[in-house]
């Protein structure tokens, strides 16, 4: 069955076990693939668009394809790689079990699709999943980098990030997390018999779970803002002791730096110029720009950190052309 949904996201995906790396496209035929590499994907990639094939067993089990900002799965997705004549594609080998993952990857329901970094308790949010039924993915989106952990039935089971795009431990997401600067997406599959069970009894959504300060550092925290409400609800009570629920407050604002209102006045505008140089690769910037805007800091502060980055496809040159023209509007404005 095919699937067309607009605003699409180019997902972040593992490698494994090269079978081959970056073959043209006519060169490959897809469904012949399938006894050679048993388990594991195969990954096509063109100007702005992403096509994946996964195998489990030696058959093809899942196809899909994002392009023009159009996603597709199943048979049409398999389609319409077929007539990507100027890709190329690359196999891996992957264990069972990450496999399993990535279907939820590609086609989980979104749970929550920009829950910030600044509000969130990265540990804790974690542990909460972990107490959970079903199959979860996390993707962090940082200006430091992406990555993405995956969590089964309260099991890890991998993590990985665009600058360490192998399986490994679930500690690797940590220093993005380290920044406090991004955005998380949570994916879900729920598993099949909490989707049966009781159909036609829809319950009331549970209250917010209630923050409590640590004993030895009493504060006094500000009510859950409506994101942090909105979040708590859509995951439900907690499968896991108090300890572990996921500590989201709204934080008030910093007094503006003297030099900063360009950002927050300007950031319509610094956005639309970050898109426009980067097309799809503009996510990290324009967080960058939106915590910028919320935190105080000065245009001069963006521009050095977007010097800094580092994304996949992007050349250092145009990151720094990009600083430049951030700069270059805030000049006008004065």
């Amino acid at each position: 069955m095919a699937e067309d949904v607009t605003s699409a996201r180019i997902p972040l995906i593992p490698r494994g076990a090269v079978v081959f790396d970056s073959l043209p496209a006519h060169a490959v035929v897809l469904e012949r693939l399938a006894p050679a590499i048993v388990d594991g994907i195969v990954v096509a990639r063109r100007n702005g668009s992403i096509g994946v094939v996964l195998f489990r067993g030696g058959r093809l089990i899942e196809s899909y394809c994002l392009e023009d900002d159009r996603r597709t799965v199943g048979e049409a997705a398999l389609a319409r790689i077929h007539s990507w004549e100027d890709a190329q594609v690359s196999a891996f080998r992957l264990p069972d079990e990450i496999v399993d993952v990535i279907q939820p990857m590609l086609r989980g329901e979104p749970i929550y699709n920009d829950l910030r970094l600044s509000w969130t308790n990265w540990d804790r949010l974690l542990d909460d999943l972990h107490g959970r039924s079903g199959t979860y993915i996390v993707e962090l989106t940082t200006p430091q980098g992406r990555g993405v952990t995956a969590i089964r039935e309260g099991e890890h089971v991998v993590s990985y990030t665009n600058l360490h795009d192998s399986p490994g431990y679930e500690s690797l997401l940590d220093d993005l997390a380290a920044g406090g600067v991004g955005s998380i997406l949570v994916l879900r599959d729920p598993p099949v018999a909490a989707a049966d069970q009781q159909p036609d009894k829809v319950s009331a959504p549970p209250p917010p779970p209630a923050v409590q300060p640590e004993p030895s550092q009493p504060v006094e925290r500000e009510p859950l803002s409506e994101r942090g409400v909105a979040f708590s609800r859509l995951f439900g009570p907690p499968a896991s002791p108090p300890s572990a629920q996921v500590d989201i407050v709204s934080r008030p604002t910093p007094p503006p730096i003297v030099g900063s209102p360009a950002v927050t006045q300007l950031l319509p505008e610094l956005k639309l110029i970050a898109r426009s140089r980067l097309q799809r690769s503009s996510d990290r910037v324009e967080i960058l720009l939106e915590d910028a805007a919320l935190q105080g800091r000065s245009l001069e502060w963006v521009a050095n950190e977007v010097r800094r980055m580092s994304i996949r496809g992007v050349l250092p040159e145009t990151l720094d052309e990009l600083a430049s023209a951030l700069l270059s509007a805030g000049s006008r404005d004065e």
